[in-house]
C-alpha cells in the first residue's frame, strides 16, 4: 500500500505561496485500503481549513521502526515546511516517553504539529 498523493503534489505545493505542510502516520499491515484513503483525505482536508498545501504523506508500514520518521524530519530540514500532520500521537508511538521524544525531534527541526484527533 502507497500513499495516493505523488510528487508532482510536492513540487506544486512548494511552488506556491501557501505555507507547507506533511502528513506522517503508521499504516498496519491489517489496515484497510478504504481506511487509509479517508485518512489521506482528512489530511487534505484539515490542511486546506488551515491555510496549507499539503506536500506529502509519510507513511510508516514498519511496527517499531522509524525510517520514514527520520526521512520526514531530513525532509523538513531540507525545505521550509514548517508544519506536520499526524492522525494522533499514538502514531508517533504508543509509549507516552517516547511520544514525547519524537515530538521534540519535530520542534527542534522546526515544525509546529497538528493532530487531527486529540488523544484520550
Amino acid at each position: 500500500m502507497t500513499s495516493t498523493l505523488t510528487s508532482q503534489t510536492v513540487v506544486n505545493a512548494e511552488a506556491s505561496s501557501t505555507p507547507v505542510a506533511y502528513a506522517y502516520m503508521r499504516v498496519p499491515p491489517d489496515i484497510e485500503d478504504d481506511k487509509v484513503k479517508r485518512m489521506e483525505l482528512e489530511f487534505g482536508f484539515f490542511a486546506v481549513r488551515r491555510g496549507l498545501a499539503l506536500a506529502r504523506i509519510f507513511p510508516e508500514f514498519v511496527c517499531g521502526v522509524h525510517d520514514v520518521f527520520n526521512e520526514l524530519l531530513e525532509e523538513i530540514q531540507r525545505t521550509d515546511a514548517r508544519y506536520v500532520i499526524l492522525p494522533t500521537l499514538r502514531h508517533l508511538a504508543r509509549n507516552g516517553f517516547l511520544q514525547d521524544v519524537l515530538l521534540d525531534r519535530l520542534r527542534f527541526a522546526g515544525a509546529e504539529v497538528f493532530c487531527l484527533v486529540e488523544d484520550s
